[in-house]
């Protein structure tokens, strides 16, 4: 009985993916680096918007 020894096979991503990759990486940093301000900034202004838009749709519905 002989057995044969099979060499792993290497995957080679692409370039997108790697690209992807880095960006995500990149965006990472970015948001471990940002400030607790810059972060409640963000979540305060996006908040913000959406309460709008819920205020705007109850307002079309009470005007009937």
């Amino acid at each position: 009985m002989t057995e044969k020894t099979q060499q792993p096979q290497q995957i080679q991503p692409s370039q997108e993916s790697l690209q992807k990759g880095r960006n995500a990486v990149e965006y990472s940093q970015k948001l471990v680096n940002m400030s607790l301000q810059e972060i409640w900034n963000i979540a305060y202004t996006s908040g913000f918007g959406d309460a709008m838009e819920i205020v705007k749709t109850d307002q079309k519905g009470q005007v009937q």
